[in-house]
């Protein structure tokens, strides 16, 4: 089953984070990060598994030296002079595991194409797979999209940032059309299977409608929040998250603090299990509410079944007897053949609704199980072992980006 994944996020120096170590990190190369004439930093990610393909989409135009990795971000890196400077947006989205390795690469390369490099960006494009022995989920084939916030030009980058990029217009309009490319290669390949960026209330209400009760009853589920990598390190180390104090900027740019540990209620992981139970049993009442339903209808298609045959007999007793008293009797019955059949006909075709829905809530369902009991068997190491890589010295390459 298809999911859609669509998240955006700013690659910033306010969080320590480097535009360098971001892109060696998702290309899984070894890039460099000078700081100045006696200083730099080397990350090091070329032995990284689940990197498949790489590639710099470029706009017409500009400086063929723009398509070189190590030269694009270091050039980001110079030309960004504040200590808080935003130095990228990323991109993060999910790919269909329906479709092969080159079918996912030509839908990939086709929607950078028209929605980012069309506008002036270059993208740092990095498709990956899941990778088995980390415990991944085998549909979880993914990109990372790195954009410079400045658009590209003759000489390089220019020296203002396009704010019109920033609009949260131009962002649902991304996520539209992400789910509407998906939408069109997966048509073209023969996959029934559709995503839809909306939220599942959005989609239920649509649902509903329009008549589809299967899939409004499908669709009524609490949403799941996304497990990043930090948080599933957290799980395999064995560790327990601590929550504190942070400060944050608001959509009006404002900083203000953040009181995290009167909010939180555990990890993700956790708030995930959670909803996952949650959804569970949701959907074992859904099934059993129409499992019943269906054998309803069943008896009551057993019922106009019993009564048609009935109507048949009574339609060659009708040949066999003159008139008399009882032949008013038999030619009611033969008038409401015809209604019998018509309501026997519904049943059925209700029948079958019911069952194509009670089908499509138990994969959810064991999807949903399945999820739950992957993160709970997860290998965790021990406390001890934990402790000694808590205590190990850690390199500069061996950061997180």
């Amino acid at each position: 089953m298809a999911s859609y994944h669509f998240a955006a996020q700013i690659i910033g120096r306010s969080k320590g984070r480097s535009a360098v170590a971001a892109a060696a990190y998702r290309a899984g190369e070894k890039l460099t990060h000078s700081r100045g004439a006696d200083r730099s930093q080397v990350f090091d990610f070329a032995k990284r598994r689940g990197v498949v393909h790489t590639e710099i989409l470029l706009p017409e135009g500009v400086p063929k030296w723009l398509g070189d990795r190590q030269k694009l971000w270091s050039h980001v890196e110079k030309i960004e002079k504040r200590r808080d400077a935003q130095l990228a947006r990323e991109i993060n989205l999910a790919l269909p595991a329906e479709l092969d390795h080159q079918d996912r690469v030509a839908l990939l390369r086709e929607f950078v194409r028209a929605q980012f490099v069309s506008r002036g960006m270059i993208a740092d494009v990095a498709v990956h797979e899941p990778v088995h022995q980390h415990g991944d989920d085998p549909r979880n084939h993914h990109a990372h999209i790195m954009l410079p916030l400045r658009m590209a030009a003759g000489n390089g980058l220019r020296r203002v940032k396009t704010r019109a990029w920033n609009s949260d217009s131009l962002l649902l309009e991304w996520r539209k059309e992400w789910a509407a490319h998906q939408n069109r290669w997966l048509k073209f390949r023969g996959w029934d299977v559709r995503v839809d960026h909306r939220t599942l209330q959005e989609q239920m209400t649509a649902a509903m409608e329009r008549g589809d009760r299967a899939a409004a009853a499908s669709l009524d589920r609490l949403p799941e929040i996304h497990v990043g990598p930090r948080a599933r390190a957290i799980v395999r180390n064995g560790r327990e998250p601590t929550s504190r104090e942070r400060q944050v900027r608001s959509r009006a740019n404002t900083q203000r603090i953040r009181h995290y540990p009167r909010h939180d209620a555990g990890s993700r992981v956790q708030h995930v299990l959670r909803r996952a139970e949650i959804n569970a049993d949701r959907l074992d009442r859904k099934i059993t509410r129409f499992s019943e339903r269906a054998v309803q209808f069943r008896l009551r298609r057993q019922v106009f079944d019993r009564q048609e045959f009935e109507a048949r007999v009574a339609r060659q007793r009708l040949r066999a007897f003159s008139r008399n008293s009882r032949q008013t009797a038999l030619l009611r019955d033969i008038i409401r053949s015809p209604h019998r059949a018509q309501r026997r006909g519904l049943l059925d075709e209700l029948v079958r609704d019911l069952d194509a829905l009670v089908n499509v809530l138990m994969g959810q369902r064991e999807a949903i199980l399945e999820r739950r009991r992957s993160w709970v068997r997860r290998p965790l190491r021990s406390p001890e072992r934990s402790l000694r890589r808590a205590r190990r010295p850690r390199g500069p390459s061996s950061a997180f980006p």
